[in-house]
């Protein structure tokens, strides 16, 4: 993301532990849809940005899915990485 989409991007990072944070703050799935509509409400692109660790369990992914989706926002794109290349 450029620095420009990077000011009021709507970011979720979900941990491989299934720990979910919005922005830099840790957030129940009650507080993720709230979160979500109050920064759209404050202008926010409807667009939502999700990073998540690679080992976490779908479910977790899935509620993630199912909270933005009840926030009224359809907009989602995933950050991924390249894996990195394993040493012989």
């Amino acid at each position: 993301m450029s620095s420009e989409q990077t000011d009021d991007a709507l970011l979720i990072a979900i941990m491989r532990d299934g720990r979910v944070f919005f922005d830099t703050q840790s957030v129940s799935p009650v507080e993720l849809v709230a979160d979500l509509q109050d920064r759209v409400r404050a202008g926010a692109p409807r667009k939502v940005y999700i990073k998540a660790d690679a080992r976490v369990h779908y479910r977790v992914v899935k509620g993630v899915l199912d909270n933005v989706s009840s926030a009224g926002l359809t907009n989602v794109v995933f950050i991924t990485q390249p894996r990195s290349a394993s040493k012989p």
